[in-house]
């Protein structure tokens, strides 16, 4: 069994993802737009998966409740990412 975690950003979306390839290298694999949001993109990091969505967009984006969490091999790594 894989559990993949579905994060909504509440219409910036788009932004989170350039943020996570900028920062970590991550790819957005699948990216399927409505109208001009983000209506599913699968983001993967190293061999996670994270599903991602502008969602309904409504309301005031609140980055609250949720964390990433990485695991690397080495300090190195670990500072690079940092």
């Amino acid at each position: 069994m894989r559990v993949e975690p579905y994060v909504y950003f509440q219409g910036r979306c788009e932004e989170a993802l350039a943020f996570y390839r900028g920062a970590i290298g991550a790819d957005a694999t699948v990216f399927a737009r409505f109208d001009d949001k983000v209506a599913h993109a699968v983001l993967r990091i190293g061999d996670t998966v994270v599903l991602a969505s502008d969602g309904q967009g409504a309301g005031q984006p609140d980055f609250s409740g949720f964390s990433l969490s990485l695991t690397v091999s080495d300090d190195a790594e670990a500072e690079r990412l940092f």
